[in-house]
């Protein structure tokens, strides 16, 4: 509430007070005030305001009955206090009585009609001069029940507590009664609106809906009620797309815009209504104005929860609304007792009105159109209404505080003279310190004077022509929701299926690698992709990179890197298992090539062509087959040293005796073109020996390069938005560079060499398939080299290192050593009968061993002979003495 509010007020209530005490020689006359009262004396009473008759906007109260159920109100408190008396364990030897009048609703009559509880206010207020009828009396009552509605009761409040008067209401729920300090005598046996909002804040999140729209009145039952669902709405995360206030007095336009405002916020399909049925009525008319009607979820207060009837021929537009309203328990005893009370036996002056109002007849036309004999029922429209609960525990609960002041202070006085025991504040202290369970539940008070109590959900269906479909009861103590009823979202023209619950949302949820981009409010926002190595941080609002060799986890929903399974050659892997094979075939074929040349060591094909230099070219060729397989194990730090080294030294344990070969071979024919001197060094061990130099060069490189360089085992990620994590071994193009040079240094010399021997007689083809060797060697090497180093993948250059050294093993196999084989085999015998047939320019060279090098034979003139493959003669028969 306003401060300027709470200042007028206390001026207000002082003025009054001085008005009051001040002119003690005047009758106070207050003109047009309701003249109808209800009155039962007992020995002690309490006062009771009821709104009966209609508001009178010009007037202090209207002239008819403002509605036919408020007589039920009224009995249920005759019904309360006839109970208490007919109770001998309650206020025992006391008769306790009642004095009824009505405020119409309006706050003003409450005022002037509350000061008719002011002690001692009677005829001191008068000179005698004013009608009698509107003079101001005065009754001896030690509370009061009421009043209606939160301003009424404020009205009430304001006089009450300075006169020491305690208030009890059954149907204000305001928050501003809360207030002690302005309303200290006041208190109620109903929830507050602060607890209506909770339930309506809790039922909005129980079916997930996060964007609302509030329509709530002007004053402070609509104001409060909006700052109080604000602050729970909060509290839950629900977001309120628009909110808007209804004036007093506010036309069709304002209506409209209204209505305008709630379609312009569609998403936020749920729209709270805190108001009064004048105000709904005519927010509901605006909405059929504008062809907007079952697009939205109503949710009621209850200013019309309960008066669905007040929308008029707009109730239809409301259908599927869920109203709130304050849990009263029905007690079917009360029940009968009402429909057995007859009108003409009735003391309650108002009770004929409303036989009339709910029959239609008058008593006081000729003849009479009632009959006393009717029975209320629902058979001609009457229903219970069980709201009516709290006025009795209103009376209960001033009897029981009655009951145990008297029982603590005087408990051997009876009759009127305990009307000497009851003060205000006295009572007071006893009414706040009351526990007991009354018809409605356990009534217990705060230090504000409120209870903790229930609301009852309810959701408005067709009926006859509507009805209300209890949901579940809201519980002020467990703050959960009990259902009891499965809702319906039939009347909605934008569900497609009326069993799942409806969305009212501002932006959905993102999917899952989206971060959230945030707008106002809260519950709006953009999504948009993270990059594909991200992850969703703050909440959802950012993204991060996963560190190196990370990468977002789809089952956590994009919130944690988990470390990317490394990519290498697997065993199991088709071409590593190709290569293998591969390899393992070719393991086999050269031990079957060294077997053979074993078995065969002394064949003169096989000491024809450097026997101990072909031994240590099948060693280097096992190295490399070894070495494939090693290539394709998974990389460690040691694996990568052996496999780099042996890889090195393969090749070079092929090509460097190869070299010597063909060297040797281009010597002993370039000498034998210039004299008939024997070259030197050109004996096995000489051969042996240059051969092993030449392999220690690389012995010696790889070893500085395995130590200086140190390959090791490295997980790389060569591109940090793809989900792709090499391991490999890690060697820099230094050390690359140092150990091909070497290699392809032996190749193009060993390709020289061949070239130079070229035009050999035909029957010495030794050259030849050296050439055919060392020609494809390059072949390889130059396809390889490029391809190496532009593969985009690690396991890609392994497999093309494999492949290159399982031909390069393969070739020399082919080109080095089958046609030894197939010479030995096939063609030896055959040498020898051609030999003896053919004239031939013969020479020998003496190698200082027992066994011949070669014969050379050649052509004819004429002829077109191709090459032989091999010609094996001992070369000490055929070789000048001049050379020996």
């Amino acid at each position: 509430m306003k401060a300027s509010q709470c200042v007028c007020q206390i001026v207000s209530t002082l003025l009054l007070l001085l008005i009051l005490f001040q002119t003690v020689h005047l009758k106070l006359y207050i003109p047009g005030l309701p003249q109808k009262r209800y009155i039962r004396q007992g020995d002690i009473n309490l006062g009771a305001i009821f709104s009966v008759y209609k508001y009178s906007a010009e007037r202090p109260c209207g002239n008819s009955l403002r509605s036919p159920i408020v007589l039920q109100f009224i009995e249920a408190m005759v019904y309360a206090v006839e109970r208490v008396n007919n109770d001998s364990s309650v206020l025992p030897n006391v008769s306790l009585g009642f004095v009824i009048l009505d405020d119409c609703l309006k706050a003003s009559t409450t005022g002037a009609q509350v000061l008719s509880f002011i002690p001692d206010i009677g005829d001191y207020f008068c000179n005698g001069s004013c009608p009698s009828v509107d003079v101001i009396t005065s009754y001896d009552v030690v509370g009061v029940v009421g009043s209606t509605k939160s301003s009424t009761s404020i009205a009430a409040a304001t006089i009450l507590g300075p006169a020491q008067l305690p208030q009890i209401s059954y149907s204000s729920t305001s928050d501003e009664l809360s207030n002690k300090v302005l309303y200290p005598y006041f208190l109620r046996v109903v929830p507050t609106d602060e607890f209506q909002t909770l339930a309506m804040a809790t039922f909005i999140d129980h079916y997930g809906w996060i964007y609302v729209s509030v329509v709530y009145s002007a004053g402070s039952y609509g104001e409060l009620g909006y700052t109080h669902l604000k602050k729970y709405a909060d509290e839950k995360g629900i977001c309120i797309a628009t909110a808007q206030k209804l004036e007093e007095g506010a036309g069709e336009e304002e209506y409209n815009a209204v209505a305008k405002a709630l379609v312009g916020h569609i998403d936020a399909r749920v729209v709270v209504v805190f108001s009064g049925p004048l105000q709904a009525k005519q927010l509901f008319r605006a909405i059929r104005r504008l062809k907007q009607e079952r697009q939205f979820i109503w949710i009621g207060s209850d200013g019309w929860a309960k008066r669905i009837a007040n929308l008029g021929e707009f109730w239809d537009v409301a259908l599927g609304a869920f109203t709130f309203s304050f849990y009263s328990e029905s007690v079917p005893e009360y029940e009968t007792w009402f429909k057995a009370k007859r009108p003409l036996s009735e003391t309650n002056p108002w009770f004929k009105e409303f036989w009339e109002s709910h029959f239609k007849c008058s008593f006081s036309a000729v003849p009479a159109t009632c009959n006393d004999s009717d029975v209320l029922s629902s058979a001609n429209g009457f229903k219970p209404v069980p709201t009516v609960t709290p006025v009795m525990d209103a009376v209960y609960t001033f009897a029981n505080a009655l009951d145990r002041l008297l029982k603590d202070n005087c408990s051997t006085v009876v009759g009127s003279d305990v009307h000497s025991c009851i003060n205000g504040p006295d009572l007071l202290q006893y009414l706040k310190t009351t526990a007991f369970e009354a018809e409605n539940g356990f009534v217990l008070f705060d230090a504000n004077g409120n209870i903790l109590g229930k609301h009852i959900i309810e959701q408005l269906v067709e009926g006859s022509p509507y009805s209300q479909t209890t949901i579940g009861i809201y519980s002020s103590v467990t703050l959960n929701i009990t259902f009891s009823n499965n809702p319906t979202w039939k009347y909605l023209n934008w569900t497609a299926n009326s069993s799942s619950v409806p969305e009212a949302v501002c932006s959905k949820p993102c999917e899952p690698g989206e971060f959230r981009i945030q707008k106002q409010p809260l519950c709006c926002w953009s999504c948009k992709a993270c990059r594909q190595n991200e992850i969703l941080t703050e909440n959802g609002t950012d993204c991060a990179s996963c560190a190196e060799f990370y990468w977002p986890d789809r089952r956590t929903n994009y919130t944690t890197c988990t470390r990317i399974a490394a990519k290498y050659i697997h065993w199991g892997d088709i071409l590593a298992i190709l290569l293998v094979s591969a390899s393992i075939l070719g393991f086999v074929g050269t031990l079957a090539v060294f077997v053979f040349y074993v078995k065969h060591n002394s064949a003169r094909c096989i000491k024809a062509s450097s026997r101990e230099l072909s031994y240590l070219m099948i060693a280097g060729i096992f190295v490399g087959y070894c070495t494939v397989a090693g290539l394709l194990a998974p990389p460690t730090d040691v694996s990568c040293k052996v496999n780099l080294f042996l890889f090195c030294l393969s090749c070079s344990w092929v090509y460097g005796p190869l070299l010597t070969r063909t060297i040797r071979i281009y010597r002993i024919f370039e000498a034998g073109k210039k004299s008939n001197k024997r070259p030197s060094f050109i004996s096995s061990k000489a051969q042996f020996f240059a051969a092993g130099c030449l392999i220690a060069i690389q012995v010696v490189i790889s070893t500085y390069v395995t130590i200086a360089r140190s390959p090791t085992a490295k997980y790389s990620m060569p591109v940090v938005t793809e989900r792709y994590v090499e391991l490999s071994c890690d060697l820099d193009l230094d050390g690359w560079i140092s150990f091909l040079v070497y290699n392809l240094l032996l190749v193009v010399c060993c390709s020289l060499f061949a070239f130079k021997t070229r035009k050999l007689p035909d029957n010495f083809n030794e050259s030849r398939f050296i050439s055919m060797c060392v020609y494809t060697t390059l072949v390889i090497w130059m396809a390889f080299i490029p391809s190496y180093f532009t593969a985009g993948k690690e396991h890609l250059k392994t497999m093309l290192l494999s492949i290159a050294l399982l031909l390069n093993d393969t070739v020399a196999i082919v080109f080095l050593y089958l046609p030894k084989i197939y010479a030995t085999l096939y063609v030896q015998s055959e040498s020898r009968a051609e030999t003896s047939k053919r004239s031939t320019m013969n020479f020998s060279l003496n190698t200082g061993a027992d066994t011949a090098v070669s014969t050379i034979q050649g052509p004819s003139r004429g002829t077109n002979r191709g090459p032989s493959l091999s010609v094996v003669e001992p070369l000490e028969d055929m070789l000048p003495p001049n050379m020996e």
